[in-house]
């Protein structure tokens, strides 16, 4: 899909009004690895973890895209063990954190070519390998195409 294809997508996407079955639909019918990351870059939070479970179903979901959901979904929170802190502590994210964390951790996407550095200061990434020292360093990384 062209640049310029990818834009008129993406306003639709996300401004059209539109039921979350017909945006599930539309999330389904991507065949894009690019295009789904740029969903899920713009991807608003505060409509639940329907579309980016959605997402990380679909074959196009590369590492980055996992990577970048991960982040998004307060992985922070999440290698902390702050359950409380993230999401208003429901258990369903706790669960979609988990089953995304192994998912990465076993390698279930692919590298792909889609590139995703996480927005992480030292001191963070510091805090968190103190605190959770198991978590793999792809988590810190990041990918490059």
């Amino acid at each position: 899909m062209e640049e310029k294809n990818y834009a008129a997508f993406l306003d639709d996407f996300f401004y059209s009004e539109m039921g979350e079955g017909e945006r599930q639909n539309k999330l389904l019918g991507i065949g894009d690895s690019k295009l789904l990351h740029e969903v899920m870059a713009g991807y608003n939070w505060n409509d639940g973890l329907g579309i980016p479970a959605l997402a990380l179903e679909k074959a196009e979901c590369e590492l980055a895209t996992a990577l970048l959901i991960f982040w998004q979904a307060d992985g922070y929170s999440y290698l902390f063990g702050d359950y409380d802190a993230a999401n208003g502590g429901e258990k369903k994210w706790a669960n979609f954190m988990d089953k995304l964390y192994r998912k990465i951790c076993d390698g279930k996407f692919s590298p792909g070519g889609v590139e995703y550095k996480p927005d992480l200061l030292k001191s963070q990434v510091y805090r968190i390998k103190k605190h959770a020292p198991d978590t793999p360093d792809i988590f810190f990384q990041g990918t490059a195409p």
